[in-house]
């Protein structure tokens, strides 16, 4: 069965009012350039207290469809990508943030990767404007991750990566609560390419990748992924 939608790029958003207004005209006037197939957008609401949903329902979209998917509460953003995941309708499925810190030419490049046999591609920060505290974090979590977990996990990270049907589907029957879906598509060992680019800086308000989020997703990749924690528990016992 065909699908009905050659990509389906998922955003999650959290009280993002003034970079959704943003985004969207960037989709308006980059889209139609792509000529790629039909494109589906869904946006999940991942329990927003501002207008953002509402602003978002008011804006116009041009050339693709769009879609909203209002979560009961904030779940976090991996569990908003999963939820938008489970409702895509598309042959190939790139995650993306709405606050344009990851440019849109990123959805051409990762697609040509993909249609060269590659069923997933990375797009690995090469630079990033974030502060001090938020490098030194993701530089820890990096090393932590590929001593213990996977030696080729990205030194600088990445945020953005598309993949097709095939490890879609997969990801579908295998749904983990209090994980890291990104640590689950690296691991699944199909065929990998990655790109590199510029991480931009935010545009409007601030980052609610909060301290407490990221220690968390830190402590619940470093359980779920690596056998450092039983084995050490099995020591000390």
């Amino acid at each position: 069965m065909l699908a009905e939608y050659e990509i389906s790029i998922i955003i999650p958003f959290l009280n993002e009012r003034n970079n959704l207004i943003k985004l969207v005209s960037e989709f308006n006037n980059y889209i139609p350039s792509l000529n790629i197939g039909r494109i589906e957008v869904v946006f999940i609401d991942d329990g927003s207290t501002d207008d953002s949903l509402k602003i978002l329902k008011d804006l116009k979209f041009t050339s693709y469809d769009a879609r909203l998917i209002k979560l009961s509460r904030n779940f976090g953003a991996h569990s908003a990508l999963q939820a938008g995941l489970l409702h895509s309708k598309g042959n190939n499925v790139t995650f993306m943030c709405a606050d344009l810190q990851d440019p849109l030419y990123l959805i051409p490049e990762m697609y040509n990767k993909i249609n060269e046999g590659n069923d997933i591609v990375w797009a690995e920060r090469r630079s990033t404007s974030a502060g001090f505290i938020t490098k030194m974090f993701s530089q820890l979590y990096a090393k932590l991750m590929q001593k213990f977990v996977i030696k080729t996990f990205p030194k600088k990270g990445f945020d953005v990566v598309m993949f097709n049907r095939k490890v879609k589907d997969e990801l579908n029957k295998n749904i983990e609560i209090n994980s890291s879906i990104f640590m689950q598509i690296l691991l699944m060992g199909f065929k990998q390419e990655r790109i590199l680019y510029d991480k931009q800086p935010r545009i409007h308000g601030k980052s609610k990748w909060t301290l407490s989020k990221k220690l968390k997703i830190f402590v619940d990749s470093f359980v779920a992924f690596s056998y450092f924690p039983i084995r050490f528990v099995t020591v000390v016992g």
